[in-house]
């Protein structure tokens, strides 16, 4: 009888998805001033990430006087230091983005999302390897041995369960971010952009996907999405630029989409990893996600959402990633 009523109501939910899909989204005047205000938001904020990056290749541009570095040779420290400065700042703007966007668009709903929360932590995330190799050292800087060696431990059982898996396989497994502590998480300060972005309007609706493993259907607050997503790639954008206006190594850096497990476990068993990632090596090569996997929050398929596509209240595409 339990598992008849199941079938029933994911039926129905099936049927709400397909219209949804179907339906044209028809946006009251009022919708369009929204989607200007955020969009003048999302554009002010790619403007000041790219300055932040511009100031982070002059900062770690050679010397005239002093010979190119090779391919061959590790970067200085002081590279690496601005590296995780960068970082820091795109988090602060992307938080200084996020309130700033709730001021002038803001959401018709309040928000599900609060502490204790964490339903979307069972979900694939994308990271860049700037936001994992901060991710890494904070922990290596806030954690005891003790403590660093059982994070270890977590993230490498759980790369080993999710190594490879899609999206959606990711979100049949069930299986919680390594990083959660009691149901909260323990590195929030420097979490990545994928995770500052992704919303809900239900949390209800968030249980569902990740006990019954369906396509959420949900409506998201798209302007968050939208600062998250045009940070990230304007990070990866950017860094390939300034590597290769600067020549630190043979070939300009590309920045890719990794899964955060796989690419954390890579940065938490490599001590030199910053180092060598910007001397070129491809030393998260294993942890790339598949170009389908390629997206974040609820922006469509094929890549972040820009800045003129922004709306204020927008369905789940039925994406599984975060």
């Amino acid at each position: 009888m339990a598992k008849r009523v199941q079938q029933k109501r994911a039926q129905r939910r099936r049927r709400v998805l397909r219209a949804q899909r179907r339906a044209p989204l028809r946006r009251p005047a009022h919708h369009a001033r929204t989607e200007d205000a955020a969009a003048r938001v999302v554009r002010a904020i790619g403007h000041r990430a790219q300055a932040l990056i511009q100031a982070y290749a002059l900062s770690t541009r050679p010397a005239r006087h002093l010979p190119p570095v090779q391919a061959t040779e590790m970067p200085p420290p002081r590279m690496v230091e601005a590296l995780y400065t960068l970082v820091h700042r795109v988090l602060a703007l992307a938080e200084e983005g996020i309130r700033l966007v709730r001021r002038e668009a803001p959401p018709k709903l309040p928000l599900a999302c609060g502490k204790g929360c964490a339903w979307c932590c069972s979900l694939q995330v994308p990271v860049s390897a700037p936001e994992v190799l901060l991710l890494a050292e904070a922990l290596r800087q806030t954690r005891s041995p003790d403590s660093l060696a059982a994070v270890r431990e977590r993230v490498a059982a759980l790369d080993a369960r999710t190594r490879g898996l899609d999206d959606v396989q990711r979100l049949a497994a069930r299986l919680p971010c390594a990083l959660l502590e009691n149901g909260l998480c323990s590195v929030y300060g420097v979490r990545p952009l994928a995770c500052r972005g992704w919303n809900s309007y239900d949390a209800r609706v968030c249980r569902h996907a990740v006990e019954y493993t369906t396509a959420p259907v949900a409506r998201l607050y798209a302007p968050q999405v939208a600062i998250t997503d045009h940070l990230r790639a304007t990070l990866a954008a950017g860094l390939g630029a300034a590597a290769a206006s600067a020549q630190p190594v043979a070939e300009p850096k590309q920045v890719e989409d990794l899964e955060l497990t796989a690419a954390l476990r890579i940065a938490l068993e490599t001590p030199d990893a910053a180092a060598r990632w910007l001397a070129g090596e491809p030393l998260f090569a294993p942890a790339r996600l598949p170009p389908r996997a390629r997206r974040a929050g609820g922006a469509p398929p094929g890549g972040p959402m820009p800045a003129s596509d922004v709306n204020a209240d927008t369905p789940d595409p039925g994406a599984n990633g975060v």
